[in-house]
């Protein structure tokens, strides 16, 4: 399960790298629609390598709770951090998360 850090790192990484991306297209103006598709297609890409790279469940558990504890921490205390996937206009919609 140590030698699967730098897996585990680089998905991360994938679906940081795909919010941050979106974050930076809707703010050149991009349509909203787009640039939160762009985001879901950081964290699937990573998240469709799993199965491939990590030999138990643990690792995918981890990164997707850690995941989940980032948007739900930025939806309640920083609503501006992750502008590019921010939504259909529904707030207080928990599918928002």
């Amino acid at each position: 399960m140590i030698a699967e850090i730098p897996y585990a790192i680089l998905i991360a990484g994938a679906a940081l790298l795909g919010l941050y991306l979106a974050n930076l297209f809707y703010d050149y103006n991009i349509p909203q629609y787009l640039s939160r598709k762009l985001g879901h297609l950081g964290g699937c890409v990573g998240f469709l390598l799993c199965p491939l790279l990590f030999s138990s469940f643990w690792w995918p558990l981890i990164l997707t709770t850690a995941f989940t504890i980032l948007l739900l921490y930025a939806r309640a205390f920083r609503p501006k951090t992750f502008r590019g996937v921010g939504g259909s206009g529904r707030p207080q919609a928990l599918a928002e998360i």
